[in-house]
Formats: structure tokens, sequence, C-alpha cells
């Protein structure tokens, strides 16, 4: 994959070579509530101590996040391909694996499913924000804001971590604080700067919650990544019912692609997470399949990270061609429709929409939106080489 820094955020930031993503993007907590353990272990106590020195600040800061919620992603991850698998499985049983070709055919069938969803939903577009107004972050899933988690105090590096989880799952923002905070940093000042930004924009952060269902009525959580995705996608008209239907079978597509590619990773979290990190990271891979590409291949993902103030970029190889003489092969209203805006909060995925009253989908193209963010100081980190 090739990840080319192109602005940064008014400093210097090489150490992004090193260190992808000085933040952890994965899916929330269900609830505020604090609860007894029922997962995993303890939350790590020899977390790495940062050095808070230049370049090397956000490769420490990577070091530490990873320490503590790794593998916490891990387990959400491989949950999810668990359930994407066992999905598959009911789904299409006259698949069956005794050449080995089941998971190929799956994944064709996913694509060809999600595109035949999308192809009967009308996709609208709104007119360009104004850059102006008020944008809003409003508290993640997990309802926890300003440092505080519901029925607590404010969060400290002392505190008996243990009460961060629920439902065997961590509390990301509340440990990103306490990690921040214990190495004399604000995770909220970071955020406040996010919140400036996307106002100047002319965008809000659309929270579409975490759970989503099947078709049996089996209730699914953490699925705000897809469920943002196809919000941006489908924009303010469809409804509900639209969305989600749409966020399961980008699911099924993404993660089919990763199933078949990737078979091992479903069982073999340690090897998942040498790898993927994060929701995000399952992108090229559904990107970069081919015979035939999938939707996912014509969408340009961009996700700004409200932690760290930088964008990263999910370029697909279809949603920009160019023909022999360097002109493009798809139209502008295409571009518009396959850009996909969503911003990062601890732990949680939202849809970047416009700040007006319908939440719109925003009418750039990613070239635009890349100026726009290049004007601002953002640094961005593209996505776009996926052989």
């Amino acid at each position: 994959k090739a990840r080319v820094p192109i602005f940064a955020f008014g400093v210097s930031l090489s150490s992004m070579e090193s260190s992808r993503r000085p933040t952890l993007l994965g899916s929330p907590m269900r609830s505020a509530a604090a609860s007894p353990v029922l997962g995993p272990g303890s939350w790590p106590r020899d977390m790495p101590a940062l050095t808070l020195e230049e370049d090397d600040e956000t490769a420490a800061l990577q070091a530490a996040i990873e320490a503590s919620l790794g593998s916490d992603m891990k387990r959400r991850l491989g949950s999810s391909l668990r359930s994407t698998e066992q999905e598959l499985q009911s789904e299409y049983p006259e698949d069956d694996d005794a050449d080995g070709s089941a998971p190929a055919r799956r994944r064709r069938r996913c694509a060809s499913d999600l595109d035949v969803a999308l192809s009967d939903t009308e996709v609208s577009l709104a007119p360009c924000p104004s850059q102006s107004g008020q944008a809003d972050l409003p508290a993640n899933a997990s309802g926890a804001e300003s440092g505080f988690i519901e029925g607590q105090g404010q969060v400290s590096a002392t505190q008996n971590l243990q009460n961060l989880e629920f439902d065997g799952l961590l509390d990301h923002e509340a440990l990103l604080e306490t990690i921040y905070a214990s190495q004399g940093l604000n995770l909220r000042e970071q955020q406040e700067k996010a919140s400036r930004l996307l106002a100047e924009m002319g965008l809000s952060c659309l929270d579409l919650g975490v759970k989503n269902w099947d078709e049996e009525g089996r209730e699914l959580v953490n699925q705000c990544f897809y469920l943002s995705i196809a919000r941006s996608y489908l924009g303010h008209l469809p409804g509900s019912t639209e969305v989600q239907k749409a966020a399961l079978l980008l699911k099924r597509t993404v993660e089919s692609c990763v199933l078949a590619a990737h078979p091992s990773w479903a069982e073999d979290e340690q090897r998942l997470g040498q790898n993927a990190m994060a929701f995000a990271d399952f992108l090229p891979i559904a990107m970069g399949a081919k015979d035939p590409p999938n939707l996912v291949a014509r969408l340009a993902v961009v996700i700004i990270d409200t932690t760290q103030c930088h964008a990263e970029a999910y370029l697909g190889p279809l949603y920009s061609p160019r023909d022999e003489g360097g002109h493009e092969e798809r139209s502008r209203d295409e571009l518009e429709k396959s850009l996909i805006l969503l911003c990062y909060t601890p732990g949680h995925y939202k849809a970047l929409v416009q700040n007006d009253s319908n939440g719109s989908k925003p009418v750039w193209t990613y070239k635009e939106l890349k100026s726009i963010l290049e004007e601002r100081g953002v640094m961005c980190i593209e996505t776009s080489d996926f052989d």
C-alpha cells in the first residue's frame, strides 16, 4: 500500500512514516454505563512512556495507544469477521467449499447484491457547503463527554480501569483521555481544533449509532463504520431502513473480500492484528479486489481524525480513472456521489454532513476536498495503491 503524506497541520509529522496512525480508529461501547469486567483482561499497566520530542512524539503516542487498546481492537475486528463468515454461510448455503472456492464466490455475490440494492436507491446531493456556520462534535455513542462517564467523576490515570469496560469492550474515549492526561497532554484541545475545522468547512458530525440488524432480526454491534459510510454515500433522502440495509451489504462486501484474501484472520487474531488494527484497514483489501471489482473500488473514503486533526484518504482505483489522454472517465456527479466523508472521535465513526437542517451530502470531489483541507494546513495520508 502506498501512503503518501500530502500536507501537515502546521507542523512536521514525518514520524507518520514509521507510525501510520496516531490513534486506533474503532467502534465504541454500546452504553455509557460502567460495568464489571465481562471479557478482556485488565487495562495494561506497563504502558510505554511517551517521549514528547518533535518527531518521536507521534510514534511514542501510537505505541502507548496500541499497548492499551490493541487487544480490544483485535477482538472487535475478529468478532466482526466471524459474524460475517457465519452470515455468508447462512445467506448462501448452496456455496459449499468442497473445492475451496466458496469465499471467492461469496465475495462476488456480495458485491453483486450491494450493486443491485444501491442501484434502486436514490442518492441525494445538495448545494456546496457555505464553509461557515457552526459544526458540532456531539458526544460519541459511548457517552463519554469531557472525560466523564455517566455516574462517575473525571477519569484519572490511577482509576480502576476495569470500570471502563462494558460487555467486554473498552471505552476508547476514556482510555485515550487517560493516556493523554498521564503525559500532560490534552485530548480535548485536539478535538476543539477539529471542531473549528469542521465549522469552517460548513460540516457537522452525524451519529448513526453502533447497531444494525440482519435479515433475521439478529442484532449486530460495532457497526458505526459501515452505517456512517452508507449514510455518507446515500445522503439525506433515503430512510433509516435503506441506510441500514446498505450498511449490512457493505459490511458483507468488505469483509467477504477480507475473508477471501485472508481466511485465517477470522480465527487468528494475532495474525489479524499484525495487518489490521481498525475497520478502516479492511478498505484497501476490498478496494483492491478484482474479478469483478466492487462498489468500494469506486469510492474515495476520507476520514478526519478529531484526536489528531489529520485526515486519511482511501482512494479506490476506480474512483477517478483516466483514459489514455489523461481525461477523467467519470462525470462530476459520479465523483461527488462517490466521495465518502467520515469523522473519527475516540472509539467511534460518524458521517460528515452539511451543517443544514437535512444533514445533506456535501457535493465536493476528492480533489476539491483535498484543496480545502490543504488551505487549512491539515495533514492527509493517501492510500491509493492496492496491488
